[in-house]
């Protein structure tokens, strides 16, 4: 498909900005529900193993891995370490 204002492409901010917002506040929902799914597999994955973590504290140390946002505070070192697994590209 051609497109004759190629590659000087404009479009009005306003006319797609109800898009763009909804498009936020759907990536924001799918974060939170990929971070508690994250989380959920972390801590049963360390359980198996007979460690028990603290909840908030892996869902600070996934938020914090791939950039989604920084924390005020990380986990401990073994929350951070199972969120890293967790978040790592294969």
């Amino acid at each position: 498909m051609d497109h004759l204002d190629w590659p000087d492409f404009a479009c009005d901010g306003a006319v797609i900005a109800p898009w763009r917002r909804g498009f936020s506040a759907s990536q924001t929902l799918l974060s939170g529900i990929e971070t508690r799914h994250l989380s959920t597999e972390a801590i049963k994955t360390s359980e198996i193993e007979g460690e028990l973590l603290n909840r908030d504290s892996v869902q600070a140390s996934i938020k914090y891995n791939p950039g989604l946002e920084t924390p005020d505070r990380k986990g401990k070192p073994a929350e951070q370490g199972i969120a890293k697994m967790m978040t790592s590209r294969r």
